[in-house]
């Protein structure tokens, strides 16, 4: 019977980012749902783009039973869909190639157990392709794993020019209980969308089930990716309110902050820096808000270091993070917020254009 489990990962969270995020939390609060708002209730005005998102949202990954023993697995954000045995487990990406990702085992997943001799997975992921590179080029050049690229070979898969990649990776670490590594198979097909790629993992590229994942990856159908943006709705004052006002409700002199709609990929580039690795773990897409405060009295950097450094920092005088515009996705952390103590107001914010116009 087939399995359908949402999967939390857990990678590295440490004390630092989880009290950032209790933090900057009520920056986030209250909540407005123009859909279940009561009629008595004010009526927060929505820009124009955050108007028009839709009252109910797409999920990321569903499963639909099949007639004949399988099931359809299907990413609308990442635009594919496959048909998986339903004696399979799907579970869904929350973290490490979340957008359009998805996990299907020919074994239920245990923690701490790795898979059972002759059993098999894929697994799903988009990585970004700015240079418009066909699949074989792309293969060729990208590490997909660590280890020895053994071959890569065009294919034709879902119509589409594709390319399989084989790659010993035994000399890899691998995760405790696991077998030995053996050689992988992975395929890369181009998306619908002019900038991505499909990338579906094989393990192992050999073997009883081997046949069974090479019907997987054949049965794949790949459609105009659709966003997941959820229909919660936070407005701009939501977001600057709490860092403008003190628990009394006076304005707080000296302080300046303020928030622009814009997509998860500018404002992680705010953030973060440019983006280095290709596997896109959030919908660039998204709509978030980027906030940026200023003035005295802001809370300062987490994670200072111990030690003989410790109370050298200057504190900050400004910091800038991202969180959601449209959905509960993005609790402001500690990764996702830059402080500094240089300058009165992050550079390159005021040219950003702001969507809630």
């Amino acid at each position: 019977m087939h399995r359908l489990i949402l999967a939390v990962v857990l990678v590295g969270v440490s004390v630092a980012g989880a009290l950032a995020g209790v933090a900057l939390r009520s920056a986030r609060e209250p909540i407005h749902d123009p859909v279940t708002q009561s009629a008595s209730a004010p009526v927060v005005p929505l820009c124009a783009e955050l108007a028009r998102i839709p009252a109910t949202a797409e999920p990321s990954l569903t499963t639909t039973p099949d007639r004949d023993g399988a099931v359809t697995v299907r990413s609308a954000e990442g635009g594919w869909s496959l048909r998986v045995p339903d004696s399979w487990t799907v579970t869904p990406q929350t973290f490490i190639g979340g957008f359009g990702g998805a996990l299907m085992t020919s074994y239920a997943l245990s923690p701490g157990i790795g898979p059972p001799p002759g059993s098999a997975s894929l697994t799903t992921e988009i990585w970004t392709n700015p240079g418009h590179e066909d699949a074989v080029a792309f293969a060729a050049r990208i590490p997909l794993f660590p280890g020895t690229t053994l071959s890569v070979d065009p294919v034709r898969i879902a119509g589409r020019s594709a390319a399989r990649i084989v790659v010993d990776d035994s000399l890899a670490p691998q995760p405790a209980g696991f077998p030995a590594a053996t050689a992988r198979a992975s395929w890369i097909v181009p998306t619908l969308h002019p900038e991505r790629m499909l990338i579906l993992k094989g393990w192992p590229a050999s073997g009883p089930m081997t046949a069974t994942v090479d019907s997987i990856v054949g049965s794949l159908q790949l459609s105009a990716p659709v966003p997941a943006r959820g229909p919660l709705i936070y407005p701009r004052d939501d977001v600057i309110r709490p860092w403008l006002y003190d628990d009394r409700g006076l304005l707080v002199g000296g302080r300046r902050a303020e928030a622009k709609l814009v997509t998860f990929a500018q404002a992680s580039t705010q953030v973060r820096g440019p983006r280095l690795l290709l596997r896109i773990d959030e919908d660039p897409g998204n709509l978030v808000w980027l906030v940026a405060v200023s003035g005295s009295g802001i809370p300062d950097r987490v994670g200072q270091p111990h030690g003989a450094l410790a109370g050298q920092l200057p504190p900050s005088r400004w910091f800038v993070y991202l969180t959601g515009a449209t959905n509960d996705g993005y609790e402001p952390q500690s990764f996702w917020t830059r402080y500094s103590s240089e300058g009165d107001w992050p550079q390159g914010f005021d040219a950003l254009p702001d969507r809630c116009r």
